[in-house]
C-alpha cells in the first residue's frame, strides 16, 4: 500500500505525465488524489528544496517528479531536483519520463543478493510491487566476477574458472528462492536474470533488449550508485534507459504520522 503520493513540479512544466502517472497508482491502491506540490522554482534549488520540506512535513510513500520540461533550463533544473531528492530523500523517488498511458507491466529490479545487499533486495522489490500491481518482474543479478581476473593472470585453468561462475549462477538461484519465500506474494510473476558484467552495464544491456516500462534500483550506501550522483551524474544515471526509474533509499527512515484531516 502506498500512504500518500506527492508529485513535485515547477510551474513552467506543462507536462501532465508526473501527476497522471501519480493518479494512476493512487487509483490502483484506492487512495485520494495526490498531494501536488507546484512552485515557481527560484533558481536551481527552489523545487528541490521545497520537495524535501514537504517530505519531512507530510511522510509521503512515494515522491514522483517529472523529467521532461519545456526549455533546457528546466531540464537542467529537473537533473538537479532529481540528483538532490535522490540523495537526500528517505522516501522512494519516481522519475517519470514516459506518457503514462498504461498501468507498469514490466519491471526491471537492480538486486545485490550478496549478504551486505540482500536487504536492499527485498526493500526495492516490495516497493517495486507498491508501484507496479499486476505487472511481471525481472530480477537482475550482477554476480561479482573480479576473483576470475585473478584466477586468469595466476594462469588456473579455464574450466576450473567456468566452475566458478556456475557455482556463482547457482548461488543466486539460490538466493532468488529465498527472497521469493520471504516475499510471501505466490501470485505475483517474478524471474531472475544473471549477469557477469558489472551492474551498471548490466542494467544498461538488459533494460535495452527487454524494453521494461519502469526500471527500479536501490540506493546502497557505498554502492555503485553513489558515483552516479554528482553535479551531472543524475544524467548519466537516467541515460542507461529511456523508461521510468525508480530509486528506493537504503532504508526508510521513521517519520511523523501525517495528521489526520480536522486534527488539531
Amino acid at each position: 500500500m502506498l500512504h500518500g503520493i506527492l508529485v513535485a513540479t515547477e510551474l513552467s512544466d506543462r507536462s501532465a505525465d508526473p501527476p497522471a502517472r501519480a493518479a494512476m497508482l493512487a487509483a490502483a491502491h484506492a487512495r485520494d488524489k495526490p498531494d501536488h506540490l507546484s512552485v515557481a522554482a527560484p533558481g536551481w534549488t527552489g523545487l528541490a528544496e521545497q520537495a524535501m520540506a514537504r517530505i519531512e512535513a507530510t511522510a509521503p510513500g512515494l515522491v514522483v517528479l517529472g523529467w521532461h520540461a519545456p526549455t533546457w533550463l528546466g531540464r537542467l533544473r529537473n537533473a538537479w531536483t532529481f540528483r538532490t531528492l535522490a540523495r537526500r530523500s528517505p522516501r522512494p523517488v519516481l522519475v517519470v519520463r514516459q506518457p503514462p498511458l498504461r498501468p507498469y507491466a514490466r519491471v526491471l529490479v537492480a538486486v545485490d543478493f550478496s549478504e551486505e545487499g540482500s536487504a536492499a533486495a527485498i526493500a526495492s522489490v516490495r516497493t517495486a510491487v507498491r508501484c507496479a500491481p499486476g505487472a511481471r518482474f525481472t530480477l537482475l543479478h550482477a554476480f561479482d566476477t573480479a576473483l576470475e581476473g585473478f584466477m586468469r593472470r595466476a594462469g588456473v585453468a579455464s574450466h576450473v574458472i567456468g566452475g566458478h561462475r556456475r557455482k556463482l549462477r547457482s548461488g543466486a538461484r539460490a538466493a532468488f528462492r529465498r527472497l521469493l519465500r520471504s516475499l510471501g506474494l505466490p501470485e505475483t510473476r517474478f524471474s531472475l536474470v544473471t549477469s557477469p558484467h558489472p551492474e551498471r552495464a548490466a542494467l544498461r544491456l538488459h533494460a535495452a533488449s527487454a524494453r521494461p516500462d519502469l526500471v527500479v534500483v536501490g540506493r546502497r550506501r557505498g554502492g555503485w550508485l553513489d558515483g552516479w550522483f554528482g553535479a551531472w551524474g543524475a544524467r548519466e544515471a537516467l541515460a542507461a534507459t529511456s523508461c521510468d526509474l525508480l530509486l528506493v533509499p537504503p532504508r526508510e527512515r521513521r517519520m511523523a504520522a501525517r495528521p489526520a484531516p480536522g486534527a488539531n
